[in-house]
């Protein structure tokens, strides 16, 4: 549903509930999306409907579920939850059973007084329409030849070129001529020319040194290996799912989207679609998607989920005409490589059977048990296990690294104590019973009875078994009873993969979500030949990119890969479907003919008669003649002795001369009738219009007269009064009330205090405050010319020359600046004045001249506050006890358990996507640093887990080492750090994480379109800003990763609110201040969200509690609210029956006063004083 989208409280309320009430007669919950292209990119005028109706006609072309930005929580007052509709706030694949179409309604309301809904439906597929808008992003360009000289001249040759080349062309003309079989290949994998330009000159470089092989961050793919034979496809197994998985792919692909389509239809549940779990609505808490997360984790919807993508992956693969020579899988992946065999002969198969396999292992789940994964070969455990003498089991011999253990809960727990003795690894894996154990037996016999109803098929090639790390069986009659005894027996994965090897296997890629497998391959097989891809990047990668990359990587390993059939649709991006001429007999639909069909009912003879022939008059010789009440009238000259028509007229006000007409008549024939009445028509309406300029001027001097006649009366009344009130001539745009000043009786002297002092400040003298009755309108900061800069704004809004504006003017009437375009203004108007931000908006758009604006935004803008404000930070004067040689030693611990080479390991790299490292290798890495620096040994294991890079890890730990001493509280200048020197420290990190040149990087360059640099990539640029400029340890990364260029970065590192004032040691500066003295205070706004109460919510209050405070707020508070007729109270604790609260404390003290079940409301307004300079008078 396409809203007409006012994007206002008011209006998308009234709009909402419109909806509702035609598409609420079903009991569905949030079945249908909305969005609304108006309040993205603003009110188009007449062109508003048009824009609705092409986004929504792109949706139906494409599949794809739209979405509507700058959404951060819905209006509470829509009860979105309990209708018919949700708000898309992320792209969606539109997910739809391919028996019906796709529908969509589209409203335009309200401009010009008319509203129209329109219901749009999808093209019939089965006629010549265009397949999906090809989404240009990254592209794959293929290169192959005899050697490394022809690699190099054409990518010399694609350097020529330069930037103008088409992209998405170019991808397409080197994959027909790439040939899998040449002896050189290379892939280069990028979104844009520049890009493939910085790779190509990488790979030229690396060329040059005779290497035989590279990789690059998924972006290069090179090798000069002999081509590679067969190749196994690894289905992945349950863990490896994940909210949204493959969404991008389905968006381009239809083929990718097909399974899903047919999923749609099954009814797994009687209250949830399989698709509606994967692709789930958007929602707007963390707690509401961490339910989306725990619901796809749940068996009986993880393992259909994991074998719908599946299926959709295989479908892309069969276009590409990749064929695997065996397949295989983990765990429930069996069930999938069953599927891509041919065994299991329907898509309905596949997700029934996997279905049944997941409620089948979570009804075992109700037995008590748990899985920990133990990082040591199957030897070292089972050895273990046997010592033990413990009911404890192997479970996964995933790798020779890695090995799961199974068992009851009780035993799982003693079992790791006896592990974590013998000092080897292990992890406690998220599972919700003992699988692959005698604890699910029960579920296998169970699975193998419902197996036994499926019709298998024959297999088109080799299966391996996870049991017994070999081939199904040959006959069908056995398919059953080997995948349903998997449940309880162990997975022999470790073997599977070095019996596929044995038989000529020798590259190997994981299909489905996750890369897990991919992981466990290279471990297993190490410095053997061999190449182990994933088709999905995980969660934190675009699968589109994950995808592309991977069948990158494959043709450059020697696998054939045609790619013909998949830029079906997308050849040409110019090339446009011609549509049909019209019909002859096409009738164009309008307000005359709607509704009127034709032959009427009653046939030819029921039509209105056809208009009577028009009859001359025989023509009549004219002449001037004078009548007696018209001048100049035209009569025939046959009626000259009668008087003709005479023209009588009510005299207006006052009257003007009126110009004569002609004197002469024309000697031309005409009908005397016909100019008879039309002489007297131009009369009248010339007597009309000379009426009506003659009272409209009278009225305007009557406006005059009164407004001077006021004027003089309140000069007269100002005299009468006594005051010295001056009146000027034009009022002001509006009266803005003073604020009212009250008397504030001066504190009694009190004891010395000790006043702590956060900040070293410089002393500024207030002169004492005079009250003048006269009120003075508010004034600019110095050297802001809002006039000026107004005047450029609205130029550039309304197209208006900025010398004919007139600040007099009305917006609407006289501009054509709607309540819209006036909030336009003011965000224009903050952006050159920050001050401005907290203006209110619904303000702005009630104003109706510039002037109004003008002093509104003058008002208010801040004055300038002159003072310099040193702050105080702590300068480290210990380094971490843990040795300089840090670094070296993880990398070469990095390096022992990927096998990569230490000399190209960067500390920026991904650990997962770039060297293969996963949350379990992660947890090994810090054990072994554990090894070699005993004071790491507490270090919390779990947030090592979740981190992305070595650079993180380096970060943690050190981070984690205790200091040598604490450190010292050391009073610095907030700006002693020179904006050169970090810039230049910047540019040359920015350099070193990104491979681009220091000389080409630009402040204003966009990070993530320009540089590829990613909100994680944002945070390791401050992390290495941090180790060089220690006062930005306590910088908000959060604000960091939203910044968009490096000249935000910059400046957000320079601000002064930088330095660390909160986290100076205890050991503060005190200073006693003598008795009896005034203090003088500067006190600052903090802004907070509007509650929602205002003077007439606690009106109505019995009792109007105040929190008592230390500053005399409170008590000055209760003084002014009882003089207006409230009856304030000040407490220090809040009675149970307080419904109405002023609070004044800080907000790490408010929940504890806000737990009472009785209080309907608080007001909390939360004045926080800052003191920033103290003065002794």
């Amino acid at each position: 549903m396409e809203g007409h989208g006012t994007g206002t409280m008011a209006g998308d309320h009234a709009e909402f509930n419109g909806l509702k009430l035609g598409y609420g007669e079903t009991e569905q919950k949030q079945y249908c999306a909305l969005g609304s292209v108006k309040s993205m990119i603003g009110h188009t005028k007449s062109a508003a409907g048009a824009a609705s109706v092409l986004k929504v006609a792109m949706a139906l072309n494409n599949a794809i579920l739209p979405p509507t930005i700058k959404v951060k929580k819905p209006n509470q007052k829509l009860n979105i939850e309990d209708s018919p509709f949700y708000l898309n706030t992320t792209a969606r694949p539109w997910i739809h059973d391919e028996a019906t179409s796709r529908k969509a309604g589209v409203s335009s309301m309200g401009f010009g007084g008319t509203n129209f809904h329109v219901v749009m439906e999808e093209y019939d597929k089965k006629y010549n329409c265009p397949d999906k808008v090809y989404k240009a992003g990254r592209e794959l360009l293929l290169f192959s030849g005899s050697n490394q000289a022809e690699i190099t001249a054409a990518l010399t040759q694609l350097i020529n070129g330069g930037t103008s080349q088409d992209l998405v062309q170019l991808a397409k003309s080197t994959q027909a001529k790439f040939n899998s079989q040449d002896t050189v290949r290379l892939a280069i994998y990028g979104e844009t020319m520049e890009e493939v330009f910085k790779w190509s000159e990488h790979t030229i470089a690396e060329l040059a040194k005779k290497v035989s092989k590279l990789e690059i961050n998924n972006s290069v793919f090179y090798s000069e290996e002999k081509p590679a034979g067969n190749v196994a496809f690894l289905f992945s197994g349950q863990g490896s799912q994940y909210v949204n998985m493959g969404a991008d792919l389905l968006m381009q692909y239809n083929v990718a989207l097909s399974p899903w389509n047919k999923v749609s239809t099954m009814k797994l549940d009687p209250n949830k679609r399989l698709n509606n779990v994967v692709y789930p609505i958007p929602v707007f808490t963390d707690s509401e998607k961490q339910v989306q997360t725990n619901l796809l984790v749940d068996t009986k919807w993880a393992q259909p989920a994991i074998g719908a993508l599946a299926m959709s992956h295989l479908n892309l693969l069969n276009q590409l005409n990749v064929v695997p020579s065996v397949v295989g899988g983990h765990s429930y992946g069996e069930v999938a490589a069953l599927f891509a065999a041919g065994i299991i002969t329907s898509q309905e198969d596949l997700i029934n059977i996997s279905r049944k396999r997941g409620e089948l292992m979570a009804a075992a789940s109700k037995e008590k048990g748990a899985m920990t994964a133990v990082i040591a070969s199957s030897k070292v455990v089972a050895d273990l296990l046997k010592k033990a003498k413990t009911k404890v089991v192997i479970a996964n011999v995933n790798s020779p690294h890695q090995t799961v253990i199974t068992g009851t809960f009780d035993a799982i727990e003693q079992i790791e104590k006896e592990i974590e003795h013998s000092g080897i690894r292990f992890t406690r894996l998220n599972v919700s019973t003992a699988f692959h154990s005698e604890l699910v037996a029960g579920s296998s016999v169970a699975f193998e009875t419902y197996l036994k109803k499926i019709t298998f098929g024959k297999a088109k090639m080799p299966v391996y078994s996870n049991t017994t790390a070999t081939h199904y069986p040959k006959k069908s009659t056995g398919y059953a009873k080997v995948l349903a005894n998997q449940l309880a027996a162990p997975v022999q994965f470790e073997k599977q993969v070095e019996s596929m090897y044995a038989e000529g296997v020798s590259v190997f890629l994981e299909v489905g979500p996750g890369k897990v497998l991919g992981n466990f391959v290279k471990d297993i097989l190490k410095d053997k030949p061999h190449t182990a891809i994933s088709m999905d990047g995980g969660k934190n990668l675009n699968s589109k990119d994950s995808f592309w990359g991977a069948i990158g990587h494959l043709a450059v390993t020697g696998i054939p890969v045609s790619f013909e059939e998949i830029w079906k649709g997308i050849d040409d991006n110019k090339k446009v479907v011609a549509l049909k001429e019209s019909s002859v007999a096409t009738v164009k639909i309008n307000g005359a003919n709607y509704g009127k069909p034709y032959p009427p009912v009653g046939g030819f003879n029921s039509l209105p008669k056809p208009n009577a022939e028009i009859v001359v008059v025989p023509q009549m010789e004219m002449q001037t003649v004078n009548a007696v009440n018209n001048q100049n009238s035209v009569v025939p000259v046959q009626q000259k002795p009668q008087q003709v028509i005479t023209n009588q007229k009510t005299a207006p006000p006052r009257i003007e001369s009126r110009t004569n007409i002609n004197n002469t008549t024309s000697q031309k024939s005409m009908s005397g009738v016909n100019n008879q009445w039309l002489s007297a028509f131009q009369e009248i309406q010339k007597n009309t219009l000379d009426a009506q300029k003659s009272f409209q001027e009278t009225l305007a001097e009557s406006h005059r007269m009164f407004l001077e006649t006021s004027q003089a009366a309140f000069q007269h009344l100002g005299n009468l009064s006594g005051n010295n009130a001056s009146f000027q001539n034009g009022a002001p745009p509006y009266l803005k009330a003073a604020a009212q000043i009250h008397a504030v009786s001066q504190p009694q002297a009190v004891a010395e205090r000790v006043v702590e002092k956060p900040q070293m400040v410089q002393a500024v003298v207030v002169a004492p405050m005079v009250v003048v009755p006269q009120v003075q309108a508010a004034v600019a900061a110095a050297g802001i010319d809002f006039e000026e800069t107004l005047l450029s704004i609205v130029s550039d809004k309304t197209g208006y020359p900025k010398e004919i504006l007139d600040l007099s003017m009305d917006l609407e009437s006289g501009l054509g600046i709607d309540s819209i375009k006036r909030v336009e203004i003011l965000s224009a108007l903050q952006e050159e004045f920050p001050a401005l931000k907290s203006v209110d908006k619904a303000k702005l758009a009630a104003m109706n001249t510039l002037a109004e604006i003008l002093d509104f935004s003058k008002s208010t803008s801040p004055q300038p506050v002159n003072g310099v404000v040193q702050q105080a930070v702590v300068a480290p004067v210990a380094t971490s006890a843990v040795s300089e040689n840090f670094q070296d030693t993880m990398l070469q611990i990095v390096a022992e358990k990927t096998g990569y080479p230490k000399e190209i390991l960067d500390l920026t790299t991904d650990l997962e996507s770039g060297l293969g490292i996963d949350s379990i290798k992660r947890v090994e890495i810090l054990s072994a640093l554990q090894e070699v620096f005993p004071e790491l040994k507490n270090v919390d294991k779990a947030k090592l887990a979740a981190m992305n890079t070595l650079g993180e890890i380096l970060s943690f730990s050190k981070g984690n080492a205790p200091t040598s001493q604490a450190a010292a509280p050391v009073a610095i200048n907030g700006s002693a750090v020179s904006h050169g020197d970090m810039k230049d420290t910047m540019m040359q990190i920015v350099a070193e994480k990104t491979g681009y040149p220091k000389e080409i990087l630009d402040l204003e360059t966009d990070l993530e379109s320009g540089l590829g640099i990613d909100s994680i990539k944002r945070v390791e640029i401050l992390s290495a800003l941090q180790e060089v400029f220690p006062q930005l340890k306590n910088v908000d990364k959060a604000k960091l990763a939203a910044m968009n260029t490096l000249g935000e970065i910059l400046s957000f590192s320079n601000s002064s609110d930088l330095t660390d004032v909160g986290g100076v040691s205890a050991v503060q500066e005190k200073k006693f201040l003598p008795s009896g003295n005034i203090f003088r205070y500067i006190v600052s706004r903090a802004p907070i969200a509007d509650n929602g109460f205002g003077y007439t919510s606690w009106k109505k209050a019995d009792i109007l509690y105040i929190l008592e405070d230390d500053l005399g707020v409170a008590k000055q508070l209760e003084k002014l609210f009882g003089a207006i007729g409230e009856k304030p109270k000040v407490v220090s604790i809040l009675p149970e029956s307080a419904a109405y609260v002023i609070n004044l404390i800080q907000n790490n003290q408010i929940n504890k006063f806000s737990s009472h079940k009785k209080r309907d409301k608080q007001l909390s307004l939360s004045l926080f004083l800052q003191v920033k300079s103290v003065i002794c008078l």
